[in-house]
């Protein structure tokens, strides 16, 4: 198993909400779990992978390993997108994959743990946890599947995966979200026909407004670029160098702008 020093001055989880470690201090920004009414939508039609039942998700759990079950279910993973997603490559392929078994893992809930050992353990794991996980079982240091972090807009505070190879994808391991969508579009404000969009099953059943939040983000196309806080080149690149303080971004100094205010009425409370 890989082994990284973390960045201890701050680290992000979160989803539309989020968990802050600093000076050994914690902070938590409420999960906002409401969802605008939107007319005239009717949701997304979820897909189950019938080749990774709960005895599948545990060997890979045990083993940290997804290889034996990717090869196993890609032709069902294939069919799942169709030509919608057109030819998609083998690494494509098995982010998505990756991204699949890693919203079996546990149910939604504050965690700060980092490493694969203590992530398998975890009875709750967000959205940071979670596509660390993703990493871990694609390859934490492989430079086509990159972290992002958003924070504010139309998803609030939260952590997906992008994959930039032959194909550009969007990853949320967190909802089970997988939208064929560049980044250049995504951050424009280019609506993605829904027919682009696919939404696994997870396993986390706590957050399925929020999951209907980030659908109809990517499918209306909600997300700016005053909202962005950070991409890094891979899963191992965040693990190592992640920190809000390093996030010149917009996202960056909305969360370096709260975290001041919140300890400041915690020391100097009304």
């Amino acid at each position: 198993m890989i082994k990284f020093k973390v960045a201890t001055v701050l680290i992000l989880f979160g989803v539309a909400g989020g968990y802050f470690v600093r000076d050994n201090i914690e902070y938590f920004l409420p999960f906002d779990d409401s969802v605008p009414a939107t007319e005239g939508v009717d949701g997304f039609d979820e897909v189950s992978l019938k080749c990774l039942p709960e005895e599948e998700v545990l060997k890979i759990r045990n083993s940290g390993s997804a290889e034996l079950a990717y090869i196993k279910c890609k032709r069902e993973l294939e069919a799942a997108l169709n030509d919608d997603f057109g030819s998609l490559e083998n690494d494509a392929l098995k982010a998505i994959f990756s991204s699949v078994v890693a919203a079996q893992f546990a149910e939604y809930g504050n965690s700060s743990v980092f490493s694969y050992d203590e992530i398998k353990e975890s009875d709750y794991l967000n959205c940071g946890n979670t596509i660390l996980l993703s990493g871990y079982l694609y390859g934490v240091e492989k430079t086509n599947l990159r972290t992002i972090g958003f924070d504010g807009g139309a998803i609030g505070n939260h952590a997906q995966l992008y994959f930039d190879g032959d194909s550009r994808l969007l990853i949320d391991p967190t909802t089970g979200l997988v939208a064929k969508v560049g980044f250049d579009d995504l951050l424009m404000g280019v609506r993605v026909p829904r027919e682009k969009i696919r939404v696994f099953s997870v396993k986390a059943k706590s957050i399925e407004s929020f999951r209907t939040k980030v659908f109809l983000a990517v499918a209306e196309g909600k997300y700016r670029p005053s909202d962005f806080m950070y991409m890094h080149e891979s899963v191992g690149a965040h693990l190592r160098r992640g920190s809000v303080d390093n996030y010149f971004t917009p996202g960056g100094i909305y969360i370096r702008d709260a975290l001041r205010n919140q300890r400041a009425s915690q020391i100097n409370p009304d």
